[in-house]
C-alpha cells in the first residue's frame, strides 16, 4: 500500500485519537520502520493488549494501516505502518466545543515542550508565559488558511519544509501583527 506523504486530518475524532500521548509516542516509532504490536510494546515496555487497543484506535481512523504479516512463534502477527509521512492536524473551526478544547490544550503543549526545547538549546527566555502566548498566536496566524492549501497535495517533506517557509515569509511580509510578534519573540529571546 503506498503511503501519502502528508496528510491534513480534518476529522476531530481522528485528530483527538492521534494527539494522544501513546498513540502519538507509536506514530513517532512507525515514522522510521513498519512495525508489529508485539515490537512496539516492546520498544515503548507496554503491555501488547495496550498497544493492540491504541493501534486498532489509530487504524480505525486511517493514520495506520496493516502492511504485511510476519509469523512469531508460527502464529501469525501484523505488521503495521503510518497511512502518512507527515500527518497536518487542521480541525475545522466549527467542530464541537469539547473537541476544539482538546486541540487546544494539545497546542499548549506542544508550545510549552518548543520553550523547553529553545532551552535545552541553551537560549535565555526572559518571560517563558509571555513567549507561550506570543508562539501560539505566532503560529495560529501562520497556519490559518495554511492547512486548506496542502489539502490532496502530494508533496514530499522537503518541499513541504520549503513551501512552508515561503509561507511564513509571505505572511510575515503582509500582515503587521505577524512581524510585531516576530519582533516581540527575538526581544524575549537570546
Amino acid at each position: 500500500m503506498d503511503k501519502e506523504r502528508i496528510k491534513v486530518v480534518r476529522d476531530p475524532k481522528a485528530i483527538i485519537i492521534g494527539i494522544e500521548k501513546n498513540r502519538r509516542d507509536i506514530l513517532k516509532l512507525l515514522r522510521f520502520n513498519d512495525l508489529t504490536v508485539s515490537q512496539i510494546a516492546e520498544i515503548l515496555g507496554k503491555d501488547e493488549s495496550t498497544i493492540y487497543r491504541h493501534i486498532k484506535k489509530l487504524e480505525e481512523v486511517g493514520l495506520v494501516d496493516a502492511v504485511g504479516e510476519r509469523k512469531r512463534y508460527h502464529i501469525p502477527e501484523k505488521i503495521y505502518g503510518r497511512s502518512s509521512n507527515l500527518y497536518i492536524y487542521a480541525m475545522d473551526e466549527k467542530a464541537p466545543e469539547k473537541e476544539m478544547k482538546i486541540k487546544q490544550e494539545y497546542k499548549k503543549k506542544m508550545i510549552d515542550n518548543l520553550v523547553v526545547q529553545l532551552k535545552k538549546l541553551n537560549y535565555k527566555l526572559e518571560n517563558e508565559e509571555k513567549l507561550s502566548k506570543l508562539l501560539l498566536e505566532f503560529f495560529s496566524l501562520i497556519h490559518k488558511d495554511w492547512n486548506k492549501k496542502l489539502e490532496n497535495k502530494n508533496l514530499d517533506l522537503e518541499m513541504y519544509r520549503k513551501l512552508y517557509t515561503i509561507n511564513l515569509i509571505l505572511k510575515a511580509e503582509k500582515d503587521k501583527r505577524i512581524r510585531d510578534i516576530i519582533r516581540e519573540i527575538a526581544g524575549s529571546i537570546e
